[in-house]
């Protein structure tokens, strides 16, 4: 049923019609607390995207606990690049898009779905899934974009992850450290994003805007 909504044109519709009303809205939720309602909304996202990108308008995607006890804290966050460390600032990497999301459970991949005894992993954190925040998730430790008069590439540096994938239009087009933009022309229309995957977390990048072979900035 959640991957019908995510994929029916009046849903994609709405929220796009909001995007496009609202200056205001920068992202939206791409995993909350520990992916159990939310296990579809990356369909959503890229739904959205195949929307709104053409047009130039980025929508970033958030990773959020929505915590509602200490046991639920931890689980999924916003990594968020930050000259300094202040309100001001935040609000800067939320508007901008300089900040990639994690989360320890994505139950599509496969990733952390079931408690060590074999129960299906809960919807929210409590002390059965505490385990979880000892364990390595990926992260992002540097991006480079290189673009030439012919080609772009996007080169990924990371830890902690074993498979790097690049999604466009909700397709995974290629794996590993770097893309070459003009391998996968005819893959990618508006943008292409990536995520970094382990047995014990993900790490999804922002999209970035693709526009001819050349990179679309936001």
């Amino acid at each position: 049923g959640l991957v019908v909504a995510s994929n029916n044109p009046d849903t994609i519709k709405k929220y796009v019609d909001l995007f496009k009303a609202y200056d205001s809205c920068v992202g939206m939720e791409i995993i909350n607390k520990i992916d159990n309602h939310t296990r579809s909304d990356r369909i959503l996202w890229d739904n959205i995207l195949k929307e709104m990108m053409p047009g130039g308008r980025f929508v970033w995607g958030f990773a959020n606990d929505d915590t509602h006890s200490l046991n639920a804290t931890g689980y999924a966050w916003n990594v968020m690049l930050l000259p300094s460390l202040s309100q001001s600032e935040t609000k800067v990497s939320m508007e901008t898009g300089t900040f990639y999301a994690v989360s320890r459970v994505s139950r599509p991949d496969g990733i952390n779905t079931v408690l060590p005894n074999g129960d299906n992993m809960p919807g929210s954190g409590k002390a059965s899934t505490l385990y979880l925040l000892e364990q390595p998730t990926p992260s992002i430790s540097n991006i480079v974009v290189n673009q030439t008069d012919d080609t772009v590439s996007i080169l990924i540096t990371g830890t902690d992850y074993d498979l790097i994938e690049w999604i466009a239009d909700g397709n995974i087009i290629a794996t590993g450290n770097t893309l070459h933009i003009n391998d996968h022309q005819d893959q990618i229309n508006s943008y292409v994003r990536a995520q970094l995957k382990s047995d014990t977390g993900i790490a999804f990048t922002q999209p970035f805007g693709i526009r001819k072979n050349k990179l679309m900035h936001s």
